[in-house]
């Protein structure tokens, strides 16, 4: 797969509401995430019961699509328009930044900046 098809197809999973399934489709094996706190997850499996656990934390969902994406030789940005309520009260609103680095036809490293 080419970035630009994997930018198209990453979109069009998550705005499906399919984040897991992109990662399944879209990730190589030894993906590394780094979330803004400062975690990371190593694992294909070890990311997508992340995305699991994170999806599960949510009480209501507003909004939640990639708006855009830019796709450079060997990485993708993507602009995620988010908004939604945490079962703790805590309103997750405004855009997302997810960051990519791509190997092989795969996503092998990701950032996300809020």
């Amino acid at each position: 797969m080419t970035n630009e098809q994997i930018a198209e197809r990453l979109t069009e999973l998550f705005n499906q509401g399919k984040a897991v399934e992109a990662e399944q489709e879209l990730y190589a094996e030894d993906v590394v995430s780094h979330e803004q706190d400062g975690r990371t997850v190593t694992g294909l499996e070890g990311v997508m019961a992340k995305t699991k656990e994170a999806f599960g934390h949510v009480a209501e969902f507003r909004k939640g699509e990639i708006t855009k994406t830019m796709v450079n030789q060997d990485t993708i940005l993507a602009v995620f328009d988010v908004d939604f309520t945490l079962s703790n009260g805590h309103i997750l609103s405004g855009l997302e930044y997810g960051f990519y680095k791509v190997k092989d036809g795969k996503i092998v490293e990701e950032y996300f900046y809020m």
